[in-house]
């Protein structure tokens, strides 16, 4: 990650990653209000979108790190001698996020593994990554130090946002706290390959004893967490625009209205014709005029004529 790519293509991967949670965590969330939907509950990786039976969240986990070690390990060597032992350090940070991988694609092939093995070995990539950039920063200039240590702070922020997922399945905001600190990490590692290895020719240097420059640094990165957050909503609300224009979400959920409301029959004649005359002109029901004529349980539809008589 001692380069400009270095540090583009992992950034990248975070930000695929994120935006692909934030898709699905949406049209999930959406899903569950629909009538027939089930409860929001937070999963630790997603199918893919034309097969659902293929894990294609994991093979790309493990495709990714794939050429993330391989990219490591090609520039690490010099003369045939393996001379950069950072590039040993990041070649370790992407072998954990692939045990994660391996862990979803075992679990999805109903291997005879611990329930919640996914999230467990999210965790620990997410903390080995933290571990080893707060520990290979020695010797560097004030900025290079800054801008990894607002890396740390954000992966620390990742390790936390899982934690909350463990506690609190059925919340989907603890869902996109995964999400958008894993963007945040993608985004800002894109940043601190521009301000470190500026790649096109004639972009001005930062000084990186500067405090003022510093001062900017910080401001910047308080731009990526405004920015961040305003780009998942617009995720959220490209899927609900997508979810509406293909009739995903015309059912209305009325399970907790029916499971709240008191059905009042009255006891006089005149309201009774009143409201069954008012319910025939729109529902055809037959008119009653018996006082003691029995209350039948309504036709299994009852409730959708209902719903449409109060919209």
């Amino acid at each position: 990650m001692g380069t400009f790519a270095g540090h583009i293509a992992p950034g990248s991967f975070f930000m695929l990653a994120a935006i692909w949670w934030t898709i699905n965590i949406f049209k999930n969330f959406l899903k569950a209000k629909t009538k027939n939907g089930k409860p929001y509950r937070t999963q630790p990786w997603y199918p893919g979108p034309f097969c659902r039976d293929f894990p294609f969240e994991s093979v790309m986990k493990l495709v990714t790190v794939t050429i993330g070690m391989a990219g490591e390990l090609t520039t690490a060597f010099e003369h045939g001698v393996f001379e950069h032992l950072v590039n040993a350090q990041h070649m370790t940070m992407y072998f954990f996020f692939g045990l994660n991988g391996a862990m979803d694609l075992l679990r999805h092939y109903n291997f005879h593994l611990p329930n919640g093995i996914e999230a467990a070995t999210g965790i620990l990539a997410y903390g080995i990554e933290g571990f080893i950039f707060y520990n290979h920063l020695h010797g560097r200039s004030h900025m290079d130090i800054q801008v990894h240590m607002y890396l740390f702070y954000t992966i620390v922020m990742c390790v936390f946002s899982i934690f909350l997922e463990i506690w609190h399945q059925d919340w989907v905001l603890a869902s996109l706290s995964r999400a958008y600190f894993t963007l945040m990490q993608g985004t800002w590692f894109c940043q601190v390959g521009f301000i470190l290895y500026p790649p096109f020719a004639g972009m001005q240097q930062w000084d990186q004893t500067n405090h003022e420059q510093m001062m900017i640094i910080t401001m910047i990165y308080t731009w990526h967490c405004a920015v961040d957050l305003v780009l998942m909503l617009l995720i959220g609300a490209a899927v609900w625009v997508w979810m509406k224009s293909c009739r995903l979400l015309d059912q209305v959920n009325y399970q907790q209205l029916s499971s709240e409301a008191v059905l009042v029959v009255p006891t006089s004649k005149s309201a009774n014709n009143g409201i069954n005359g008012h319910l025939n002109r729109h529902m055809q029901l037959p008119e009653s005029d018996s006082d003691e004529e029995e209350v039948r349980s309504p036709p299994p539809t009852f409730t959708d004529r209902v719903g449409k008589l109060l919209s």
